[in-house]
């Protein structure tokens, strides 16, 4: 019959010395955002549901035509299910944002403002 091994034999109940934690290799420098959000003040950005049976390219005319704005606003497609529309006033932008929620194709959108 074998003899049985101890903890210490085992590697049991030993603590590994611990690494210090490791420092990042890119330094990312501060970035100022005040540029970025003059220019996507109005805008609002929004996501599918359900991308199989809501389709981004009817859905983008479609809003344009729903939302009885001063002037129509500029939709684009930004990729896997998102989208946004650009507003000239603030005014027509509050007021989609105020009618939420919206649905497509019997699913709903999530609309947010930029």
């Amino acid at each position: 019959m074998a003899r049985r091994f101890t903890q210490t034999e085992k590697g049991k109940g030993v603590v590994p010395p611990t690494e210090p934690p490791r420092v990042g290799r890119v330094k990312v420098p501060d970035f100022d955002i005040s540029e970025l959000m003059k220019q996507h003040n109005l805008t609002i950005i929004g996501r599918l549901t359900n991308p199989k049976i809501q389709r981004l390219w009817s859905l983008l005319p479609f809003f344009s035509e729903h939302w009885k704005t001063s002037s129509p606003p500029v939709g684009a497609d930004l990729g896997q299910g998102s989208f946004q529309f650009t507003f000239e006033t603030k005014e027509d932008m509050e007021m989609v944002l105020e009618n939420r929620p919206y649905h497509y194709a019997h699913w709903m959108l999530i609309i947010q403002q930029w």
